[in-house]
């Protein structure tokens, strides 16, 4: 019998040691269908421990088990008894790995530096510099990044407001072999592995029983259809709800059953907190719309310019380059401790004066202070404070932004409006006289 008192390192190992797919777990019991009878029982343990050991072997995950071992006669039901008996500590022992608190994500250069004011100075180039400017030169002289300029420095952007309460989020879009991935890979060389968390493909529920903390870090995915939007509609898949929920309410709180000590059938609540924000990288020309106004979309420079500059490089034979990004790490560990608190005196203006032409505007606005704050934040050193002690952003913070997102956020806003209520506000816009638009004008314009 497996000792009570084992402990969550001992969970970590085993789960380590075994495979399990929360999307699917079935997956290892279905294999001892094809061992050899004196193996099956064996084999039938290894998986549930590493159910188990994962802190999902609950009471419904224990059904489904026990129903299917049943149905293919694969051991008795006296014999899997035990088997369940002997993994409950284990899956005790990954709960507790699962709530244990986590302390915030951290870099080696971080430790023994809390707060704001941390006495780990930025690099020397961070004051009165193009910090835009640098880093696609940097980019191109240290990873080969070849144009895709514009989208470069807006992945750096979002991944930089990780820092805020509300951060930004994007949606990277392109055809396959475009380089939108390439181009997110290289940006996040910039930042250190401690402020995001890299996936190329998950299970539905992989972001609950995920033990990293999502505060303050990006979850970044590669291709999106590991989001299952698809099935999500067709069959009621939770991975989309999952990151709507990370990125609308800055946290996810699961309840799931499971057996107590005695066998009694109790609920717990796993809770991820955050905020934060998402970054994925897509060959669909749209996501699901739920969660497309969620997101800036960027899309890949599929030009036949950008093809030609593309093929040259490759041409000029130049290597992707392993080059150091440690400043700019340093860069990002010095604004991970400083100074968040911004002030957009100009907001208030920007509201009254941008037309309300759709709803998403209500998401995409929010989105743009997020940016032009993370701009403030990124070049405070040669901003000024209030009496508060807030970074004040000035007209260079939004100038800059707007130059990125203006035609995307067009774009974004356009794709809301049906084209008849387009058609009619251009034929509108058309008539317009002092003395105003009749019907039937506006009817006849139409049908002509």
């Amino acid at each position: 019998m497996t000792d009570p008192s084992l402990d969550a390192n001992l969970s970590e190992r085993n789960a380590n040691a075994f495979t399990f797919d929360p999307d699917d777990p079935l997956a290892g019991i279905r294999k001892v269908e094809h061992v050899d009878e004196d193996k099956k029982v064996g084999e039938v343990a290894k998986a549930v421990r590493a159910m188990a050991a994962a802190g999902v072997l609950d009471a419904v995950t224990e059904e489904i088990v026990r129903d299917y071992v049943t149905r293919r006669r694969l051991l008795s039901k006296s014999a899997l008894r035990a088997i369940v008996r002997e993994a409950r500590p284990y899956h005790r022992a990954g709960l507790s790995r699962l709530h244990t608190p986590l302390p915030p994500a951290r870099t080696p250069a971080t430790d023994g530096c809390d707060g704001h004011g941390c006495e780990a100075p930025p690099p020397a180039w961070a004051k009165g510099a193009d910090i835009f400017g640098r880093l696609v030169q940097d980019l191109r002289s240290r990873c080969g990044l070849t144009g895709e300029e514009r989208n470069a420095r807006l992945v750096y952007l979002v991944v930089a407001s990780r820092v805020l309460d509300h951060p930004a989020s994007a949606a990277v879009k392109g055809l396959s072999g475009a380089g939108k991935s390439y181009t997110v890979e290289c940006v996040l060389r910039a930042f250190p592995a401690s402020a995001v968390i890299v996936m190329t493909a998950m299970s539905e529920h992989a972001l609950i029983y995920m033990r990293d903390s999502f505060a303050h870090r990006t979850l970044v995915l590669y291709e999106a259809t590991a989001l299952r939007e698809g099935r999500e509609k067709n069959e009621g898949n939770q991975t989309a709800m999952f990151i709507r929920t990370l990125l609308s309410e800055g946290r996810l709180i699961y309840p799931t059953v499971q057996k107590d000590e005695h066998g009694n059938l109790v609920t717990i609540v796993i809770e991820k907190e955050g905020p934060t924000n998402f970054l994925v990288t897509t060959t669909a020309t749209s996501l699901h719309n739920e969660n497309e106004t969620r997101m800036l979309s960027l899309a890949a420079d599929d030009s036949k310019d950008q093809t030609t500059a593309v093929l040259k490089a490759i041409a000029s034979g130049k290597k992707r380059s392993s080059a150091d990004f440690s400043d700019w790490h340093a860069l990002d560990h010095w604004i991970w401790h400083a100074n968040h608190d911004v002030t957009v005196p100009y907001a208030g203006w920007l509201a009254a004066n941008i037309p309300p032409v759709a709803v998403r505007l209500r998401r995409d606005f929010a989105t743009l202070l997020a940016l032009v704050e993370t701009h403030a934040i990124l070049h405070q050193l040669d901003r000024e404070t209030d009496e508060n002690g807030r970074i004040v952003a000035i007209p260079d913070d939004y100038l800059a932004v707007r130059e990125l997102v203006a035609d995307l956020m067009s774009d974004a806003v356009g794709t809301t409006v049906k084209a008849t209520v387009r058609q009619t506000v251009d034929a509108i816009r058309q008539l317009a006289t002092p003395e105003g638009v009749t019907v039937k004008q506006l009817a006849d314009l139409l049908a002509a």
